[in-house]
């Protein structure tokens, strides 16, 4: 073997740098978040780690695994069956992470003997799906408390619903109803340009997930205020950690003093850049890598409060949103499709109602002792309390 090939097999077969953290995350007595960048085999770890926990439970049903795509569902089921293939005909590979999972595999065919699970024959068996699947799968199991009639077909693209569904919230001018002032209101602001006022508020729906909780709350102005105020403290935070030691600079709550200071040393013409003159700006902050970018960053921030002007004006974009997403679920209903913001929420509600834990999540806990998570999406509130809901208690 020539020197260049002995020492690329014995890369191969060192361990990688990470390698302690890696097992560390396959303990099943505790809960991990693992963050890296792409490429550094977060999934195999997480393949790992179902085929750890496969080792030790009593059915394969215990553990869901939920991935972002249906692609990756497919992709992690593959390599799963494929470990186990390897496991059962090939010797121990000499790579040290590979040799892991070959381990790890081997653990699975033996549980798999002793308890009669055929796994390499019963694919339906392992639980690695969407979220979207899942969700879907909830509903179906509790479709009353879901509030579906029959079980709706998801779409991935509802864009013709949603305008469909704005169409029917603007008609509501038309009404003597108290749902009319919202809407007139609205239209109005957008100077009667029911085209815009259709497009915006079907942009709206299709982004519902992040503003719904929003209609549920007893005070919806405090709590986006504290958004807002939270927003700016964070970009205040970003440039104060950029400026140089030994400059006085305004409080994290003083966002407009802050706009006065990088009004001082940042031009406000397009493209802005470094003052130049009358006041140059000082060579200390120009060299300060990422202070120009947070300092421009910090003059686009809206105020942290609403005056009252807005605020009338954001209620009456609530309420038309919310009269919006009633017109959606008749939509939704008439035509049989639903998109996966609807499931979510109704697997939500199949989960738990303001009584409780449903049967149906009383059940899951029963069932399912681990769940793990592919490309967790935490700008996704739902997914978020889809999780939280899945795991409390």
């Amino acid at each position: 073997m020539s020197d260049a090939v002995a020492s690329k097999a014995e890369r191969a077969a060192a361990p990688m740098a990470d390698a302690a953290q890696r097992e560390r995350a396959l303990d099943p007595r505790h809960s991990f978040i693992v963050q890296a960048p792409a490429g550094s085999g977060k999934t195999e770890l997480l393949i790992q780690r179902f085929l750890v926990l496969l080792a030790r439970v009593e059915r394969p049903e215990e553990i869901t695994a939920i991935t972002f795509t249906r692609k990756a569902a497919a992709e992690m089921r593959k390599r799963i069956f494929e470990v186990l293939r390897l496991a059962r005909n090939e010797p121990r590979p000499a790579a040290a992470h590979r040799a892991r999972t070959w381990e790890l595999g081997r653990a699975v065919l033996e549980r798999s003997d002793a308890l009669g699970w055929a796994i390499e024959e019963g694919a339906s068996r392992l639980h690695v799906q969407t979220i979207d699947a899942l969700c879907a799968s909830l509903t179906r199991q509790m479709p009353v408390l879901a509030r579906f009639g029959a079980q709706p077909e998801s779409i991935d693209d509802a864009t013709l619903l949603y305008l469909e569904a704005a169409r029917e919230t603007l008609a509501l001018v038309e009404d003597d109803s108290e749902h009319a002032a919202p809407v007139a209101r609205v239209l109005e602001h957008l100077d009667n340009d029911t085209r815009r006022a259709e497009a915006l508020i079907a942009d709206l729906l299709a982004r519902r997930d992040q503003w719904m909780r929003l209609l549920h709350s007893t005070d919806s102005r405090a709590e986006l205020e504290a958004i807002l105020a939270a927003t700016c403290r964070e970009g205040i935070g970003r440039a104060r950690a950029l400026f140089p030691p030994g400059y006085a600079l305004p409080g994290d709550d003083d966002l407009e003093s802050w706009k006065s200071l990088v009004d001082a040393y940042i031009t406000s013409s397009k493209p802005c850049g470094w003052r130049r003159k009358p006041s140059p700006a000082p060579e200390a902050l120009v060299a300060r890598e990422g202070l120009f970018e947070a300092l421009c960053a910090l003059r686009e921030l809206p105020k942290p409060r609403y005056d009252d002007a807005q605020w009338e004006m954001l209620e009456a974009i609530l309420e038309t949103a919310a009269l919006a997403a009633a017109q959606l679920k008749l939509v939704f209903a008439a035509h049989g499709e639903a998109d996966f913001t609807e499931i979510t929420q109704a697997a939500l509600e199949a989960l738990q109602t303001p009584e409780g834990p449903t049967d149906l999540l009383l059940a899951l806990d029963y069932r399912i002792r681990h769940i793990l998570v592919d490309e967790f999406q935490d700008t996704s509130y739902s997914q978020f309390e889809l999780l939280r809901r899945l795991t409390s208690g």
